[in-house]
């Protein structure tokens, strides 16, 4: 089901209400209720993935995160 006017309404009013710009507390609710305003039930059903480890690009093969994959 695509956005409607009133799922992406729903959305950023979530977001102003409940939202304070927190990136490590807020980043899933945020991304969760993103895939809802565009008609899923949420991210895993979007077939999206949570902070999915990433291979960095130095010489020491360290690992980092992406919010979402």
């Amino acid at each position: 089901m695509p956005a409607t006017t009133a799922s992406l309404q729903k959305f950023v009013q979530y977001c102003q209400q409940h939202l304070k710009g927190d990136e490590k507390g807020e980043s899933q609710n945020f991304l969760d209720r993103f895939f809802q305003a565009f008609g899923h039930e949420g991210v895993k059903e979007a077939g999206a993935t949570l902070e999915q480890r990433v291979k960095k690009g130095s010489k020491k093969g360290n690992t980092g995160f992406a919010d979402l994959a």
